[in-house]
C-alpha cells in the first residue's frame, strides 16, 4: 500500500502543469542580502514531505531527483555550483498535495422554457452551482545565507495536478515549474 501512495504521488506531483494558464509561481527575498556573493549551494536533509491529497516525496524517490536535478541544472545557468564542503547556500525544497474544491455560483436560471404567468409552462427556475474537486500540487525552495543562517529566498510553484503517463513527461512539468520558481533568482540589483 505505502509503494502504491509513493508511484501515485510521482505522477500527481511530477505533473504541475495543467493547460496553459493554471501554473502561479512567486518569490519572496531579503531585500538587505547580498545576491552577488552567493557562488555555491549545498542541499540541507529534509524529512519525508507530504501532502493532504496522499502520497509522499521521499528523500532519494524518482520525484525527489527529479526536483532536485531541475534546481542543480537552472543553478548551474545561473553561475552557481553546487559544493557540499564550504556553500555559501543551503537549499531545501518542500512538495505536497492539496485537495481543493472550487464552488461557482452562476446565479439565478430558468430550464425549459419561458418562466412567467400564461406560458402554461414555467420549466425550473433555481440556482446553478457547480462545484469542481481537484488536487493542487505546490513546490517550495528555500534559500539559507550559511554566514547568518537566515532565509534569504523563497520560491513558490502551484498547479492543478493530473496523472502523467510517461516519465518523460514527469521530468518535463518538473523542469518548467522549477524554471518558473527560479526565474526571479537572483532578485533585481536596488536601483
Amino acid at each position: 500500500m505505502r509503494a502504491l501512495k509513493g508511484v501515485a504521488v510521482l505522477g500527481l506531483i511530477a505533473a504541475l502543469a495543467v493547460g496553459c494558464s493554471s501554473i502561479q509561481a512567486n518569490y519572496d527575498y531579503d531585500p538587505t542580502a547580498d545576491f552577488t556573493k552567493f557562488k555555491t549551494y549545498a542541499w540541507m536533509e529534509r524529512a519525508t514531505t507530504t501532502g493532504t491529497g496522499g502520497g509522499e516525496v521521499r528523500p532519494g524517490d524518482m520525484t525527489d531527483k527529479r526536483i532536485k536535478l531541475a534546481v542543480n541544472t537552472q543553478l548551474a545557468e545561473k553561475g552557481l555550483t553546487e559544493d557540499t564542503r564550504n556553500p555559501d547556500l543551503l537549499l531545501a525544497y518542500y512538495a505536497g498535495i492539496e485537495q481543493k474544491v472550487d464552488v461557482t455560483d452562476w446565479g439565478y436560471r430558468s430550464y425549459g422554457g419561458w418562466y412567467g404567468y400564461g406560458s402554461g409552462y414555467g420549466g425550473y427556475y433555481g440556482r446553478d452551482v457547480s462545484v469542481y474537486y481537484y488536487d493542487q500540487g505546490t513546490i517550495v525552495i528555500d534559500m539559507v545565507d550559511v554566514a547568518d543562517q537566515e532565509l534569504v529566498w523563497r520560491g513558490v510553484v502551484t498547479d492543478y495536478v493530473t496523472q502523467s503517463n510517461s516519465p518523460q513527461q514527469k521530468e518535463q512539468k518538473i523542469n518548467e515549474a522549477i524554471m518558473l520558481i527560479l526565474m526571479n533568482y537572483p532578485p533585481p540589483l536596488p536601483q
